[in-house]
């Protein structure tokens, strides 16, 4: 069995709204199916991108799917001392921010379509699928 990893909102969303890498990511959450780890602020952006484009329905069935094959992790409040620094350091974003600091703090590789993360040094391994 494949080790626990982390997948980044991205890589649900190209598949969830078909876009251009839908197959290469479907492919990989085919591959890591069961031994993949969502954060709760993924879930939560998916939630926001596809109710705020009317597809009530495509969230209800990914919930379904997703959160029964998925564990949903979440960063504890005295973990955003490092969230803040890992912002600060690699200069990346809130969203971008706290999917490292999960991924670091519960010892995952993290799977991104994100280019925001090529080159950045961290404790785990991060995989930018191209």
């Amino acid at each position: 069995m494949a080790a626990r990893v982390l997948i980044d909102t991205n890589i649900f969303l190209e598949v969830l709204l078909e876009q251009e890498r839908w197959k290469m990511c479907e492919d990989l959450l085919r591959e890591y199916r069961g031994v993949s780890s969502l954060t709760d602020f993924a879930l939560h952006s998916i939630g926001v991108t596809l109710l705020g484009l009317q597809k009530a329905a495509l969230f209800q069935r990914f919930l379904n799917d997703v959160l029964a094959r998925n564990e949903l992790l979440t960063l504890e409040p005295d973990e955003f001392p490092q969230l803040l620094a890992i912002h600060e350091h690699h200069r990346l974003g809130f969203d971008d921010a706290y999917q490292l600091a999960a991924a670091e703090h519960f010892g995952l590789e993290f799977f991104t379509i994100d280019r925001h993360f090529q080159g950045i040094q961290s404790p785990i391994k991060i995989t930018v699928l191209e």
